[in-house]
């Protein structure tokens, strides 16, 4: 799936924040959150609860989210700060309608299919109900960002859940081009702190 743009994605924090009533306002602030913020596609979603997200320290007394995915990806994500705001209101929403910590952000069922699709048809805007915000395009979306920031590459395969970079080259075709002093720039300055067969 082709990512989103920029002003695609602050479409839909937008959309989501402006849902007309805290159910709906809740599942697609989770959704997009999710998907932009942590990489989660609709398979990764369907068994998110609250008791999956906690706060962590990161080490240097700043504290973000945390979201423990279950299913056929498991893994643990720190969600992007751009989004971190968007995800704790939609637990507040969730809190205050009391759902409880162990059921799902939307729905009611860890079982159930298309679990984001049925939040985007159930959204709404001025024209109508319905929305088009894709999961899978708000991952690749996730993805690419993390391929432009420096991130390890073994540490982005592990927080995406992936086994392989193949997804990645998918991707290539997006990433806008690197100047090349600063690739030599960042080629000189690599230490070798960790060669051939080294683990930290």
């Amino acid at each position: 799936q082709a990512p989103d743009t920029r002003a695609e994605c602050a479409a839909f924090v937008r959309l989501a924040r402006n849902q007309p009533t805290p159910d709906l306002r809740r599942a697609l602030s989770a959704m997009v959150a999710l998907g932009l913020g942590a990489g989660l596609d609709g398979a990764d979603q369907r068994e998110v609860t609250p008791g999956d997200i906690v706060d962590t320290d990161l080490g240097d007394g700043t504290t973000a989210l945390l979201v423990h995915v279950r299913g056929r990806r498991p893994r643990a994500v720190v969600v992007r700060s751009t989004y971190e705001p968007l995800l704790r209101e939609a637990l507040d929403l969730h809190n205050t309608s009391r759902r409880g910590k162990h059921t799902p952000i939307y729905g009611l069922s860890k079982s159930r299919r298309n679990v984001t699709s049925t939040v985007t048809s159930k959204s709404v805007t001025a024209t109508g109900t319905g929305v088009d915000i894709n999961a899978a395009r708000l991952r690749a979306t996730w993805l690419l960002a993390c391929m432009n920031a420096p991130v390890p590459l073994n540490a982005l395969l592990s927080s995406a859940g992936l086994k392989s970079a193949r997804t990645l080259t998918d991707l290539l075709a997006y990433c806008p081009p690197a100047e090349p002093e600063q690739v030599a720039v960042v080629l000189r300055a690599m230490d070798g702190s960790l060669s051939g067969g080294e683990r930290r």
